[in-house]
């Protein structure tokens, strides 16, 4: 399930396997080419920082996942892939409400190497009625992605990229389903049972520098590593609004060993998050190893995995700096069964964490809703069951999963 955040096209939030639309999302890691969304804070995914004519395919993995990802992934994964362009693509669209939309992919891949840009833009003035202000619910987004890849010998691939991404939007409040019947595109309260009819204006920046690389030593043996620093921005327009900044610096380096029947990939993800808002700064650093395999015996796949993750909270603020830390472990055990070319069936066990975002240690209290620090807290933990199969032929595919989660 998808839907907005409170009233923001732009950010979507996401539930799956039943843990609910307000804070489901942060129950699912989605990557991007392997690179983490998740916030550190209660922000959801920035799904509209990724222009859809770059992605390739769209992984969703239930109830599973936790030895791969670790924090979060609870509900299960969603990986988002991007494809390699060569050629040109031009799209324009437009429509009412003073809708346009435009985008232009181009790439060109040779034997030494390969280049990509992508540039994407959209604006509308939104489908409900001016408010107090005069103001329509006007949104603009602009999203750019530019990819160089260098093979300068044999098996070994070397990456740079960059993403950068500007969103402006003012989106409706809440109204009541007698204002919705009455009139939909009516503005709605700035606060439910406020006097004001007046729209939220956010304003949202990320820039994300990127590099790694991958080498294929043998037909046994491959290493890969990426880097990534993201910076990001996000202000509510307003009297005394301040924007809150982000700094996140991750780093993830996996091996990966391929046997007759066995397969193993080993790995270690660090992650450094950084929040300043209102004064003070707050991070939470994660660093994880994981070690997963295959093993095929006939018709029969067996996988188990096992994760060690630390998560570090530092908060500083005028006087005052408090810690906390976490040691926390995954595991996963699973088997498939194939039992002709159109019938399998599987099952898995796994455990799972999510260590809480770091707005979980404020309470927001009125007349001014600044942030005060109301305490550390643990993390949630789970233990799933999936059972099922899968039927697939020429025309259709059938799955059916029962599952049972402890959290």
């Amino acid at each position: 399930n998808v839907m907005p955040n409170s009233g923001n096209p732009y950010q979507q939030k996401i539930d799956m396997r039943g843990y609910g639309i307000e804070d489901g999302y942060q129950n699912i890691v989605v990557t991007l080419n392997g690179r983490r969304l998740n916030n550190i804070d209660m922000q959801p995914q920035l799904l509209s920082s990724i222009p859809v004519a770059s992605i390739e395919r769209i992984e969703i993995i239930k109830g599973s996942g936790s030895v791969a990802q670790g924090d979060g992934a609870m509900a299960g994964v969603i990986n988002i892939v991007t494809r390699d362009m060569h050629g040109v693509d031009l799209s324009i669209a437009g429509g009412s409400h003073s809708y346009g939309q435009g985008s232009i992919a181009a790439g060109i891949k040779q034997d030494l190497f390969a280049i990509q840009v992508l540039a994407d833009k959209s604006q509308t003035d939104g489908q409900r009625k001016k408010d107090v202000n005069g103001k329509k619910a006007d949104s603009d987004s602009e999203n750019l992605s530019a990819d160089l890849k260098i093979f300068p010998v044999e098996g070994l691939e070397l990456r740079l990229g960059k993403d950068r991404t500007r969103i402006d939007t003012r989106y409706g409040s809440p109204i009541t389903k007698r204002e919705f019947n009455k009139k939909p595109s009516q503005p709605g309260l700035a606060f439910p049972g406020g006097p004001l009819k007046s729209y939220t204006m956010l304003e949202l920046k990320t820039d994300t520098n990127r590099l790694g690389a991958s080498y294929q030593l043998n037909e046994m043996l491959s290493f890969n590593l990426d880097h990534a620093v993201e910076k990001k921005e996000s202000e509510f327009a307003g009297p005394g609004s301040q924007p809150s900044k982000y700094d996140y610096r991750s780093t993830d380096f996996s091996s990966q060993l391929n046997l007759d029947q066995l397969t193993l990939v080993a790995g270690v993800q660090l992650f450094d998050g950084e929040r300043k808002a209102f004064g003070d700064k707050t991070t939470k650093d994660n660093k994880a190893v994981y070690l997963q395999g295959q093993y095929s015996l006939g018709n029969t796949l067996f996988s188990a995995g096992v994760r060690r993750e630390k998560v570090e909270y530092d908060y500083k603020a005028i006087g005052t700096r408090l810690k906390d830390d976490h040691k926390l472990n995954a595991w996963d055990l699973g088997i498939n069964h194939q039992y002709n070319e159109q019938l399998s069936v599987f099952a898995n066990i796994s455990y799972g964490f999510q260590a809480p975002d770091i707005d979980r240690f404020f309470a927001f209290l009125p007349p001014s809703y600044n942030p005060v620090f109301n305490g550390f807290m643990k993390p949630a933990k789970n233990k799933t069951l999936n059972i099922g199969l899968n039927h697939v032929t020429e025309s259709n595919q059938l799955k059916v999963t029962t599952f049972y989660s402890r959290l």
